[in-house]
């Protein structure tokens, strides 16, 4: 099906013009200057595959056979064509031709016969809309075309972020490796354990990478697996932040200090979570990178009720960084996104992480909100629900859902 703003104005023209009740536009075009795909598909004649766009009619008609044989003969001899059945309205084809060929026709039917005056006025008319419909199929293929380079170009752009971010760590294990292979035996046990960390921190950080892409591969193909279970997130996220904190002492020990908050006792929710353990980091991991040495990031849980809607746990993550500025965070939540600031420039990461967190998250039926002031911080806040598909007492103690529709 064509889009009808190109072409409703052609059809209702025609539809006033001779007072018709129902108007229909059949392509049967296969001219090879006209590159929209689906026209390059479209053989001659109308009982086989054709392009359709109409005002009231339905395709149903193309199955009569005798409006097929109405239309081919409009087609084949390049004349208007007149039907009338005692049962049923006046049916009129009329060829819609140009110098190189036919481009189609016009199918009208209205409960009056068709008077000869009509024909006359029709057939003066149809140059114009022949070339009212040429006109919209070289628009339509000329914007197809230019869709297709930006694509292309997107896609080149896609490949040169992955090569650029997977070459990083490449190059780092690269490099210590062939420090390690060409120092002596007597190299100093800390030099040498300092080398072996930053090839396993590169490996680390190569690892996040494909993980990253692979999810997206996973839901941008429409199939994701859950496995969701009743989870207590006090204690994963107690778990979470002690790791992290572990992680970053021994990295820049005294850089940065985490603290988990938790206003009130909070019920188990049900959610995947390695999922939700995976949102949360990739929100610690940003709020680390775009904190000032010496920062404080925290971590508050809390329970939410609203009106009419099931009760959800809200997990905030704050920090007191450079903040985000209202014009990058309308484009934060999007794929390849990277926050660019002077004090930045050396964060990696291919900028896949808030889009894939929100997507995850969604896929728990829940959100992801962002809260930022430029030069003051930045809140990012994971909302999930408690029961998010049923009540509590109805669902099992674990199981595995497959996300089956598209996320992207």
């Amino acid at each position: 099906m064509l889009n009808h703003r190109r072409f409703a104005g052609i059809v209702y023209s025609v539809q006033a013009l001779l007072n018709c009740s129902d108007t229909s536009l059949i392509l049967a075009c296969h001219d090879a200057t006209l590159r929209h795909p689906l026209l390059q598909r479209l053989p001659f004649y109308l009982h086989q595959e054709l392009s359709f766009f109409s005002v009231t009619h339905t395709e149903y008609l193309l199955h009569d056979s005798r409006i097929q044989s109405l239309c081919d003969i409009a087609l084949q001899t390049g004349h208007i064509w007149y039907y009338r059945h005692t049962q049923r309205d006046a049916m009129l084809a009329a060829p819609l031709e140009r110098p190189q060929g036919l481009l189609g026709v016009l199918l009208c039917s209205r409960k009056e016969p068709f008077t000869p005056g009509d024909f006359r006025l029709l057939q003066q008319t149809l140059p114009r809309f022949s070339q009212d419909v040429e006109r919209s199929l070289e628009e339509l293929s000329s914007s197809l075309f230019l869709s297709e380079q930006s694509s292309i170009q997107d896609q080149y752009e896609f490949l040169s972020l992955v090569c650029h971010e997977l070459r990083r760590p490449l190059t780092t294990i690269k490099g210590y490796t062939g420090l390690l292979q060409s120092c002596d035996e007597a190299i100093e046990s800390a030099r040498r354990q300092r080398y072996l960390q930053a090839i396993l921190t590169a490996i680390q950080h190569l690892e996040a990478a494909m993980n990253d892409l692979f999810d997206i591969s996973c839901l941008t193909s429409g199939r994701f697996t859950l496995h969701c279970q009743w989870i207590d997130l006090v204690s994963l996220c107690t778990e979470l932040i002690e790791q992290e904190q572990e992680r970053i002492e021994e990295a820049r020990p005294g850089c940065y200090t985490l603290r988990l908050h938790v206003e009130t006792p909070l019920p188990p929710i049900w959610a995947d979570p390695h999922r939700v353990r995976q949102i949360l980091a990739n929100i610690l991991d940003n709020a680390i990178k775009y904190s000032p040495q010496g920062g404080l990031i925290e971590m508050l849980l809390q329970q939410q009720a609203i009106p009419k809607q099931p009760p959800r746990i809200n997990i905030t993550v704050r920090d007191h960084g450079i903040g985000i500025t209202p014009r990058q965070q309308r484009t934060l939540f999007q794929p390849f996104s990277r926050l660019h600031h002077p004090a930045t420039s050396q964060v990696s990461g291919l900028g896949l992480g808030l889009y894939l967190s929100r997507k995850l998250a969604e896929a728990m039926q829940g959100q992801l909100v962002l809260q930022s002031v430029e030069g003051k911080g930045t809140n990012v806040t994971l909302q999930l629900p408690i029961a998010p598909t049923a009540r509590q007492n109805d669902l099992p103690s674990s199981t595995t859902c497959e996300i089956r529709h598209s996320l992207l």
